[in-house]
């Protein structure tokens, strides 16, 4: 079996880099992606979906180095996995992120 996931997307706020369990770097972004359509009236919609999106180790070395932004845009290859945390009031939650393989800066915000 096989998944892969490719998005391209601008970032909703600064890339955000930590150092974890001794030296490991991760980035985390999130990355917005949209789609226009006509609805039953023929107006123009558009539907934004968001998508966290983590980078491990060189990936979120590079990540820093490019010190990304919000908007910027940016290419995605990577998995779904979805994780399970226990939050402050003893709630089991979930979520789905999207772990980089590849990513590509394609652009960055004009000024």
């Amino acid at each position: 079996m096989f998944q892969q996931v490719i998005l391209i997307g601008n970032l909703g706020k600064d890339a955000e880099v930590k150092t974890v369990n001794e030296n490991v770097k991760v980035a985390t972004v999130s990355l917005a992606t949209s789609e226009k359509y006509n609805d039953k009236d023929n107006q123009l919609q558009e539907k934004t979906e968001w998508h966290s999106v983590v980078a491990w180790r060189n990936n979120a070395e590079r990540i820093e180095k490019l010190q990304l932004k919000k908007g910027d845009l940016l290419q995605v290859v990577g998995k779904l996995s979805t994780r399970k945390y226990t939050d402050a009031n003893g709630v089991d939650r979930y979520v789905t992120e999207v772990v980089v393989d590849t990513f590509q800066l394609l652009g960055r915000k004009e000024s």
